[in-house]
């Protein structure tokens, strides 16, 4: 699903627990065909982790 709103043209935010590397290799992948990706790491079985996690993929 990633691949697809990158390539249409959606900025993409790919959460990460502590996969930080794996999350990493995921934005390059979409980033490296033109689209635009970050990696944001928080645990979403935290409920203020999580909301500071949307604010932080907000533009």
């Amino acid at each position: 699903m990633a691949r697809r709103l990158a390539a249409d043209g959606a900025a993409v935010a790919i959460n990460y627990r502590s996969g930080r590397d794996a999350a990493a290799a995921v934005v390059r992948d979409l980033t490296s065909d033109g689209g635009h990706a970050v990696a944001l790491q928080a645990d979403v079985s935290d409920r203020t982790a999580t909301h500071d996690l949307v604010a932080r993929g907000r533009p």
